[in-house]
């Protein structure tokens, strides 16, 4: 019988190799890994191996891991390594569920995060390969480039702008201070406008794809 392919583990962990088959979903897993998740997940193994266990109990519930086996599965992987945990099924429950808030309660450096993918990116990695969308990366800029004050959804905006204005008027916003990502329209600070201006012609000339999602708009309207 042939040995099983566990070349994508990271060598230090291929002895905690397990197969996938004889794993079982949690039936209380509270987190929800949606077709995004999955595929962001899938797209980091498949670039970088496995390079943290699951953890499982010693009948072979996972406690954590969840999304990564789907994503394994996606590869065809028939292994992954995981950690075998001894502790009561109660503790079990409390670490799954703080696993997955702790990961939440963090934040982003935002001027940080955008100059590293930035920085990923003039190497050839795009945002949207690390799993940040056109429209996250964008939304990234403006928040790192000052104060967001307001953002009003954009999806019922009329070709000419109209539907927006009785909103813009309201809430006061000077036309020129108006930004759209995707289908919201963003007021920035307006000491900050022409840097985010100078920006968006800069990533055009380098052509980020993300610059696609950012849209400076003209008195009020989105330019076609």
């Amino acid at each position: 019988m042939s040995k099983p392919d566990i070349s994508h583990i990271e060598p230090d962990l291929r002895a905690l190799a397990r197969p996938i088959d004889g794993l079982e979903p949690d039936s209380r897993q509270a987190r929800a890994h949606g077709e995004r998740s999955v595929s962001a997940i899938s797209a980091s193994l498949k670039a970088h191996g496995q390079k943290k266990p699951i953890v499982v109990t010693a009948s072979g519930v996972v406690v954590a891991g969840h999304g990564t086996i789907e994503a394994a599965r996606l590869l065809g992987w028939s292994h992954l390594a995981a950690v075998t945990s001894g502790d009561s099924p109660e503790e079990l429950r409390a670490f799954a569920l703080r696993d997955n808030q702790t990961a939440l309660l963090s934040e982003w450096d935002t001027a940080a995060l955008l100059a590293e993918l930035e920085a990923l990116s003039d190497l050839g990695t795009e945002p949207a390969e690390l799993g940040w969308s056109a429209e996250e990366m964008a939304a990234l800029v403006v928040a790192g480039e000052g104060e967001i004050f307001e953002t009003i959804d954009g999806t019922s905006t009329d070709r000419d702008g109209q539907g927006v204005q009785s909103s813009l008027s309201s809430m006061g916003a000077a036309k020129k201070e108006l930004i759209q990502i995707g289908d919201t329209i963003v007021r920035v600070d307006p000491d900050r406008f022409q840097r985010l201006s100078d920006w968006l012609s800069e990533s055009f000339e380098q052509g980020r794809p993300y610059a696609d999602s950012v849209a400076i708009m003209i008195d009020g309207v989105c330019p076609e």
